[in-house]
Order: C-alpha cells, then sequence, then structure tokens
C-alpha cells in the first residue's frame, strides 16, 4: 500500500496475541514506546480475534516497536508490523476501544449455550445439565429460523446457575460447549422461539446418553472437511477448535499422529457447510500458540482414513510391532 504524503507514520499492527490480552498487556509488552491508543479487534462473534491496532506518539516509537517482533506475551510471540493511517483506520472500524466500554450487567438466572451442534434439542440439553434446575430453555435461531447454535436456559436458583457454569467446555454430541453469562439487555429483544422444556424422565436421560454415538448423528450434516497442518505438537482438540471458534464443527477434531504414535502437527476435520469451509479457509497462515497454521481442503476420504485408525476394536489385541530397516539377509 502506497503511503499519503499527509499520512502519519506513527502506527502499528500486532498479529498472534494471546486472546486474554489486555491494554495493559500490551502497553507492557511495548514499554519503551509511548503509546497513544490501544484497539483490541474482535471476530464476528464479539470474541478477540488475536489482532490489536496500536497508535504510538513518534516514528521513533514505531522502530521501538519494531524490534519487539517475535518477542513473546505470556505463551505466544507477537508479530509487530508497521501500518500506514488509512490501514490503521479500517481496521479499528466497528472496534471498541477499552475507554468507550460499558459496564455490562449480567442476568443472575440466565446463561446462554454456544457451539451446540445444530440438531441439538431441548432434551439434549437437559441432559447437558443434568445436575441442574431448569425453567426454560430458548433456543436461538437466524433470521431463516434455523437454529444457530446457540441456546438461552433459564435457571431455578443461584446454585443451579453455578453447576450450570461449571458445564463450560463440556462435551455434547461430540462437541466443546461454551457455558456465559448473559446481559440483561439481551434478553428482552430476543425473536428466536421459546420452548419451555419438556418434562423427562430420569430414565429416558440415561437411555439417551447410553444410546447415542454423537460422530455418527452430528455427522450427517455436513460433507465438508479441512486439513491443518504445522499445528504445535501440543495442541490440543480443544485449542484447535477455539482457533476455528466462528466455525460448527461437526463431530471430533481428529489429530493425526506419526508412527512413533506421536502428534504429526496435522489435523483433519469435518465442518457443517460450505459456508464454514469459507470461513476455515480464512485462518489459512494465522497462528496457534507460535506457529503458523495452514488450512487447506481435503476429501471424506482422507478424513475417514484417519477416523478409522482411531477406531481399534474393543476386542483386537495391542500386541503387535513392526520392524523396519533390517538387513535383506535377516532371518526369522
Amino acid at each position: 500500500m502506497q503511503k499519503m504524503d499527509t499520512e502519519e507514520n506513527t502506527f502499528i499492527h500486532l498479529k498472534g496475541l494471546v486472546w486474554s490480552a489486555t491494554e495493559k498487556d500490551i502497553k507492557t509488552f511495548l514499554h519503551d514506546c509511548n503509546v497513544k491508543t490501544v484497539v483490541l479487534t474482535t471476530n464476528e462473534r464479539g470474541k478477540p480475534s488475536g489482532d490489536a491496532f496500536v497508535h504510538v506518539d513518534s516514528e521513533a516509537d514505531v522502530d521501538k516497536a519494531m524490534a519487539h517482533n517475535k518477542e513473546h506475551l505470556r505463551e505466544r510471540f507477537v508479530i509487530v508490523e508497521e501500518i500506514y493511517e488509512a490501514q490503521y483506520r479500517r481496521g479499528i472500524k466497528g472496534a471498541v476501544q477499552p475507554n468507550q466500554m460499558k459496564l455490562k450487567t449480567y442476568s443472575d438466572s440466565h446463561l446462554r449455550l454456544s457451539n451446540l451442534p445444530l440438531i441439538s434439542s431441548e432434551l439434549d440439553i437437559q441432559t447437558f445439565l443434568k445436575d441442574c434446575k431448569i425453567i426454560e430453555v430458548r433456543i436461538l435461531k437466524t433470521k431463516a429460523g434455523k437454529p444457530n447454535g446457540e441456546a438461552v436456559v433459564e435457571f431455578e436458583s443461584d446454585e443451579d446457575l453455578i453447576r450450570g457454569m461449571i458445564c463450560n467446555n463440556s462435551s455434547l454430541r461430540g462437541r466443546f460447549i461454551s457455558v456465559d453469562k448473559v446481559e440483561k439487555c439481551e434478553l428482552e429483544p430476543m425473536e428466536e422461539t421459546e420452548r419451555k422444556v419438556p418434562k423427562v424422565n430420569p430414565d429416558d436421560i440415561e437411555k439417551k446418553v447410553s444410546n447415542t454415538n454423537p460422530e455418527i448423528e452430528a455427522g450427517k450434516t455436513g460433507t465438508f472437511y479441512i486439513k491443518l497442518r504445522g499445528l504445535p505438537w501440543k495442541a490440543t482438540e480443544d485449542e484447535i477448535a477455539e482457533f476455528l471458534d466462528d466455525c460448527d464443527i461437526v463431530g471430533n477434531v481428529v489429530i493425526i499422529n506419526n508412527e512413533a504414535g506421536k502428534p504429526s502437527g496435522d489435523a483433519v476435520l469435518q465442518l457443517l457447510n460450505n459456508i464454514d469451509l469459507e470461513r476455515a479457509l480464512k485462518y489459512d497462515r494465522k497462528y496457534l500458540l507460535d506457529r503458523c497454521v495452514i488450512v487447506e481442503e481435503t476429501d471424506k476420504d482422507n478424513y475417514n482414513k484417519h477416523i478409522r485408525k482411531l477406531d481399534k476394536p474393543d476386542t483386537e489385541e495391542n500386541t503387535f510391532i513392526r520392524l523396519k530397516g533390517l538387513v535383506w539377509s535377516a532371518t526369522e
């Protein structure tokens, strides 16, 4: 991009930040720079994007900031890029700066469940929150009237609300479910259909839990697949799912192991539809922890090949080994 003569050269772009990074963290990271403004951006779902735009006092401060390129802020190293004013203004468009944020007030009886499989029912949610007494479930929908993967649940008491919060990051039909507080201002304008929770026999819940195969049931909804390469070896399924946080993943993330049984840095997963595929491909060459991840489309055969490797029958013995590199004259 060409720099206009009237543009200031006092702006930088930080990439690969930990999602919990604050304005104070960034000022500490740029401790030798005179920082005027920090803007932390969010994605379409309102969650931190891992990027920030910073306005510093002078071009000398830009040079100092550039010296911090690829230094670590907590467990991740940060990419520092020099940008021009036009890029800065485009990057912060619509972002909320810390001093503009209003104090949020949360409901003391409601929680939001996110990342739900689109086929989730009220019974699924009742089963997921089986230790809680629930008054009502609202399954949230898109403008087209289809479930959007979220639900708002009203609880009978503070104790039930706390039990619900404990379910955060627990699994439902092979998906990790986020459980968050709900702002009071969000409850009134909800236009989604409200549904009363049916009375459920506890025996039915136990039967449903024991008979449900998450991968088979959830797998009916999509035929789009991606492969991720260059992942950190210590990356977990949960971290990979969070990396693709605005994508609907069907079933589990399959981390591919090498012949030694250790993570190879690759993973495959199934997505719900072509929209999620397009979203996922936008993460190509973005950073997870300290690694630049390659995201590419793959096919069902490649996905199933790795799924089958995970599915060892219960009756199969694990008493075999393979030897490689033997001399040709080796005998039994």
